[in-house]
C-alpha cells in the first residue's frame, strides 16, 4: 500500500516496542559513555531517550523500572566534587566482530543450479559489487540490534552491478505476514531548524508481483510527522530522487519480489512475545557489561591511588603568594632550617601514605564477567582466545570447547540462509531489467562451508597410531588428511612421500637371457624350474 501517514505521532507506536533495546544496545555498540548514562540515568535522559523511555519511569518498559535499572553503575550521578573516572572495556564490539567473523570468515556459495551463465554473472555482482564484505557489516550489526535489513539497489550511474547495503532497524517500519518481512518503510531526518523537522519516507513494496519504491517528504514537528511537502524542498538526495519518480511518487524496481530482506540475528527476541525480529547477542549480558566496565574503572583507580603520596605538616608547605595557596616540592632536595617549638621528641615528621593495588580480585572479577557475557552470547568461554587457567589455548583445547560456538554458529547459519537466498533472486532481477543480464532469473542455492572442524594434534596421532600397527595404507592417510583432494591430487602426494614407483621384471619361470622365453625343463617335468647353479651344492 502507499505511503498514506498524516500528522501523526512519529515514530509511530508500532515502533514504541523496540525502541528502547535498540537505543540501549546500540550504546554498549558504539561503547558511547554518554549514551549509556542517558538509557542509564533515569530523569537525566537526552530528550530523545526520554521520548521512547520516559523521563521518570527510567525505562518505559514496565512500572518501577526506574529503581532497577538506577542500580546500574553508568546510570549512577558522581557524587558532587568528586573525582570518579568511567572506564569502558568493548565487550560488546567485541562480541559483534566475533559473531560476524565466525559467521561469514569463510563466505558461503551461491549455486544457480542449471544455470552457468546465471551463476557465472551472480559471483561476478557478488565480488564487484562488494556483497560480501556488506554481508560481514550486516551480521556484525546485527549482533547488537538483533537483526539488519539488506537492501538491494541499482543505481548505473555509478555501479554496473545491482548493489546491496545494510540499514539499522531504529529507523524502519516493517510489515509482517506470517514472519516474513512483506513491505518495510525506511525514514530519516532530512533537515531541522529550531521546531521544524524535515523527514524523508521511502517505502518498499510490491503491488501485483511488481515491486516498486516510493518516496516521500514530510515537515513536522519533533513528535509529529506533519504534512508531506514536494520532494524538492529536500536534500540533495531528495531533489535527485524527485527526477526519478513517476506522478505517484513511484519508482519501479523491475522485481517482481520485494528487494529488501530482513535477517535476524538469532531468534527468539525473549523481551517482546511474537516478534518477528531477531535477539541481540547483549540481551541478558548487560549487567556483566556495566559490571566489567566498573571492575575495570575500579581498578585502574587502586592504579590511581596507589602513587605515592606525601602528608606532610602546614609549615613545609610553600605559599604560592596571596591568593595562590600553597604546595610541597617532592622533587626539592635541599630545605633550609625550620624553627619550631617543642622538643626534640615532638619534631614535625614527613609520613608516607601508599595503597595496595588489588590486581588479583581485580583480574578473577573481570574474567568472570567475560565468560558470563561470552557464554550469554552462545560463544565458548574461550571464544576470545584465552584457556580458562589464562594464556593462549592449544589446538586440542580448540577442539574441545568450540563446541558451544560452533552451535551458535549453525543457528544463525539457518537463519541468514531463507534472506541470503531470497536477496540472491531479486539481484538476478536487477541485473535483467536494469544492466542488461542476458540470462533468465533462477532461485539460488545457499551452501555454508563445512562447520567441522578437525585438530590437527589428534589428528596426527591417530594416523601415527593406524601406521605404528601397520593397519594404514599411504594412500589412506592422505586421503584422511586431505579429504577435499581429487584421486590426481593424491596420486601426486603419494609420489612425493614414496618416490616414483620402478617395475621390476618378473624372471620366475622365464630365461634370465631372454625373459620373453621359457625355460624348457628336463624330465618332462614342466610344473617346476630349473634349480639354479652354484646352489645345494651343485657346481
Amino acid at each position: 500500500m502507499p505511503i498514506t501517514y498524516g500528522n501523526v505521532p512519529w515514530p509511530p507506536p508500532e515502533c514504541a516496542d523496540p525502541a528502547p533495546y535498540y537505543q540501549e544496545w546500540g550504546a554498549w555498540y558504539r561503547g558511547d559513555l554518554g549514551g549509556l548514562a542517558a538509557v542509564y540515568g533515569g530523569a537525566r535522559r537526552s530528550p530523545a531517550a526520554q521520548q521512547f523511555f520516559g523521563s521518570d519511569t527510567g525505562t518505559g518498559r514496565w512500572p518501577g523500572a526506574k529503581n532497577l535499572i538506577s542500580t546500574f553503575w553508568h546510570g549512577k550521578m558522581p557524587t558532587p566534587g568528586q573525582n570518579t573516572t568511567r572506564l569502558h572495556i568493548p565487550a560488546a564490539a567485541d562480541v559483534s566482530k566475533l559473531s560476524a567473523s565466525m559467521l561469514y570468515a569463510e563466505p558461503p556459495a551461491f549455486t544457480v543450479p542449471n544455470d552457468e551463465a546465471a551463476r557465472d554473472r551472480l559471483e561476478e555482482i557478488l565480488k564487484k559489487g562488494g556483497i560480501y564484505s556488506v554481508l560481514q557489516e550486516q551480521a556484525e550489526q546485527a549482533s547488537a540490534f538483533g537483526g539488519m535489513f539488506l537492501r538491494a539497489s541499482v543505481d548505473v550511474e555509478i555501479s554496473d552491478t545491482p548493489l546491496v547495503d545494510a540499514l539499522i532497524p531504529d529507523n524502519a517500519v516493517p510489515v509482517w505476514r506470517r514472519g516474513i518481512l512483506v513491505a518495510v518503510t525506511f525514514w530519516r531526518k532530512v533537515h531541522e531548524d529550531g521546531a521544524k523537522i524535515w523527514r524523508h519516507l521511502e517505502r518498499h513494496d510490491v503491488e501485483r508481483g511488481v515491486g516498486y519504491v516510493e518516496h516521500a517528504l514530510y515537515l513536522g514537528g519533533y513528535d509529529k510527522l506533519g504534512e508531506k511537502v514536494p520532494l524538492e524542498d529536500g536534500d540533495d538526495e531528495c531533489q535527485y530522487l524527485a527526477q526519478l519518480v513517476d506522478s505517484a511518487n513511484r519508482i519501479p524496481t523491475g522485481a517482481t519480489k520485494l528487494d529488501v530482506v530482513y535477517q535476524p540475528n538469532i531468534r527468539p527476541h525473549r523481551l517482546i512475545r511474537g516478534t518477528p525480529l531477531g535477539r541481540s547477542d547483549y540481551q541478558g549480558a548487560e549487567g556483566a557489561m556495566d559490571g566489567l566496565d566498573e571492575t575495570w574503572s575500579s581498578w585502574m583507580r587502586d592504579i590511581r591511588l596507589a602513587k605515592g603520596r606525601m602528608v606532610v605538616p602546614q609549615a613545609y608547605l610553600m605559599s604560592g603568594g596571596a591568593g595562590g595557596g600553597a604546595y610541597f616540592d617532592l622533587e626539592q632536595e635541599v630545605f633550609q632550617g625550620i624553627n619550631m617549638m617543642g622538643g626534640k621528641d615532638q619534631g614535625m615528621q614527613l609520613s608516607q601514605v601508599q595503597f595496595a593495588i588489588r590486581v588479583e580480585e581485580h583480574e578473577r572479577t573481570c574474567a568472570g564477567h567475560w565468560r558470563t557475557i561470552s557464554q550469554t552470547a552462545g560463544l565458548s568461554r574461550d571464544a576470545f582466545g584465552e584457556s580458562e587457567g589464562g594464556g593462549e589455548r592449544t589446538a586440542k583445547e580448540v577442539g574441545k570447547h568450540g563446541e558451544r560456538s560452533t552451535g551458535t554458529k549453525q543457528q544463525k547459519q539457518g537463519y541468514q540462509t531463507p534472506g541470503l537466498s531470497r536477496l540472491a533472486f531479486v539481484i538476478q532481477e536487477l541485473d535483467v531489467a536494469h544492466l542488461g543480464g542476458k540470462y533468465t532469473p533462477s532461485p539460488v542455492e545457499i551452501e555454508w562451508p563445512d562447520n567441522a572442524t578437525v585438530d590437527p594434534e589428534t589428528q596426527a596421532r591417530t594416523l601415527q597410531l593406524l601406521d605404528a600397527a601397520k593397519a594404514v595404507s599411504t594412500r589412506t592417510k592422505v586421503e584422511m588428511l586431505h579429504p577435499d583432494w581429487d584421486s590426481e591430487d593424491i596420486d601426486a602426494e603419494i609420489i612425493l612421500i614414496e618416490g616414483p614407483k620402478i617395475e621390476e621384471p618378473d624372471l620366475f619361470g622365464q630365461d634370465p637371457g631372454n625373459p620373453g622365453d621359457p625355460v624348457p625343463f628336463e624330465d618332462g617335468d614342466s610344473t617346476q624350474p630349473p634349480e639354479p647353479a652354484g646352489t645345494y651344492g651343485t657346481a
